[in-house]
């Protein structure tokens, strides 16, 4: 009897303990799996879908701005130029279509996301119709910038579903949104100004969207400056601040002023348009970079995360006690009992 007992004893202070412990590390366990697909779901957003989407909506910027100055009767512009971006659009288009039907994708995006692929993909069939359009000239230069800025503006709505839970990955999604759309504001008005200039005329109509494309930049890059941190911060400010960006606006000042010019009608721009260009393409530049790095950072803090996460999920493993996740900070110092001391947790 007496033995017995003692066999009852230790299996009363031993059993629980160990069933406990095997049920907090399948818990942790599983908790750092489920963070890792996480990550693995973004980083397959990031390779198939964003990626590519930026390429066609660089392409598409770049095709806009060249068809809009054909119309305008740029004698700069030669035939052999204008082919060879449609060439590198159509390149870009046939990499989107090829990334994004990997069935990667399917389980890294939502069906909201897969529609709006689809959407700028069946949208793009059209694109044909609009190149003959502009070369038969049957488009003016208003509805050519409003066919392409449609398709960006598709390719843009891909980026509204963040695919993570993660609240640093969801700010960082948004503020490199935030950037792009500044951007593509900054687009559209070069475009504009581009066929223009190379029309030698701005039309009222024109000048009033010029007007207001150049204030929605303003707001759009000052709105997203506030959301941008560290070294992003300093770096802005040095743009905005350098001899770049103040030629640019005072191009862009100039334009936006009304000048003489007869009543209803189109005047000659103020500005060259060799200076035009050589200035906003050094400003585009520029604040390419800062979206770069700011998406740089982003993605060397996913990777961190995703590595931080499999060390995590090691050493639970190996130790068989109860990691504290990156988001709830675990109350335990361990899930080990042996004579009452509880058994230290390693940490990555």
């Amino acid at each position: 009897m007496r033995v017995r007992s003692v066999k009852s004893r230790i299996f009363v202070l031993l059993v629980p303990p160990l069933v406990a412990l095997v049920a907090l590390w399948a818990f942790a366990a599983a908790t750092t799996l489920s963070d890792n697909l996480r990550q693995s779901r973004a980083r397959t957003f990031t390779e198939r879908v964003a990626r590519p989407t930026d390429d066609v909506v660089a392409a598409l910027q770049n095709e806009r701005r060249m068809s809009l100055s054909n119309l305008g009767d740029d004698a700069t512009i030669g035939r052999a130029g204008f082919d060879a971006q449609r060439t590198e659009t159509d390149r870009a288009l046939a990499a989107f279509r090829k990334a994004t039907g990997s069935g990667a994708v399917r389980g890294a995006t939502g069906g909201a996301t897969r529609r709006r692929i689809a959407e700028l993909s069946e949208a793009l069939n059209r694109l044909r119709a609009l190149r003959e359009a502009v070369d038969r000239r049957t488009v003016d230069r208003a509805q050519a910038m409003d066919r392409y800025t449609a398709f960006i503006d598709l390719a843009a709505d891909i980026y509204d579903d963040v695919p993570s839970d993660d609240r640093r990955a969801v700010r960082d999604t948004r503020l490199l949104i935030a950037l792009s759309r500044a951007r593509e504001t900054l687009a559209q008005e070069d475009a504009l100004v581009t066929g223009a200039l190379a029309a030698n005329r701005l039309t009222p109509a024109e000048h009033l969207r010029l007007v207001q494309l150049a204030g929605a930049r303003r707001f759009l890059y000052d709105d997203a400056s506030r959301a941008l941190t560290g070294p992003h911060v300093a770096r802005y400010q040095r743009i905005v601040g350098g001899p770049e960006f103040g030629r640019f606006q005072s191009l862009e000042d100039r334009l936006s002023r009304p000048w003489p010019r007869p009543q209803g009608r189109g005047g000659r721009p103020p500005v060259d348009i060799g200076a035009w260009r050589t200035s906003v393409e050094a400003v585009d530049w520029q604040l390419d970079g800062l979206s770069s790095s700011v998406r740089a950072a982003a993605a060397d803090r996913a990777r961190a995360a995703a590595f931080t996460g499999l060390l995590r999920l090691g050493l639970a493993g190996a130790s068989g006690c109860w990691p504290s996740s990156p988001r709830s900070p675990s109350r335990y110092g361990s899930g080990a009992v042996s004579s009452g001391r509880a058994a230290a947790c390693p940490t990555p």
